[in-house]
């Protein structure tokens, strides 16, 4: 089975959401809900830059051998956003998809041992053999 159990994806994704305009943010991917652990945290980051216009891009990236799996839970990569915008993906890399449509609306989806959140994309394909490092 793969790494990641339901928090990851390696696109670059643009979503339509309002936002000030700021300079790259990057976050650091260090929580484990793997079953037996994932091994030494950092296993990889986000970067997220506000393009303006209510545009941000979002570059996942993991290391250390860490992949990105679709579990059977509704999202690889799952996120919550201020005010539940409605929003648009555009350039996701081959492979990922959005769970009931694009644009996406804010719900309420169940990731195991991480809590619930609005938004995500999926990796297509299931099961750990079907992993992919990405990006």
């Amino acid at each position: 089975m793969g790494k990641f159990k339901s928090f990851c994806f390696a696109s670059l994704l643009a979503a339509g959401l309002i936002a000030a305009p700021a300079q790259a943010t990057v976050y650091n991917i260090t929580s484990d809900h793997c079953t037996g652990g994932c091994g030494q945290a950092l296993y990889g980051t986000i970067t997220v830059l506000d393009l303006g216009g209510g545009t941000l891009d979002f570059a996942i990236s993991l290391i250390n051998g860490n992949k990105f799996v679709n579990t059977g839970f509704d999202f690889t990569f799952a996120f919550n956003l201020f005010d539940n915008p409605t929003i648009a993906y555009t350039n996701l890399t081959a492979g990922f998809g959005v769970p009931g449509g694009n644009p996406q609306s804010a719900g309420v989806h169940h990731q195991d041992g991480v809590g619930d959140f609005e938004y995500g994309v999926l990796w297509g394909l299931q099961g750990g053999s079907n992993a992919t490092a990405g990006p």
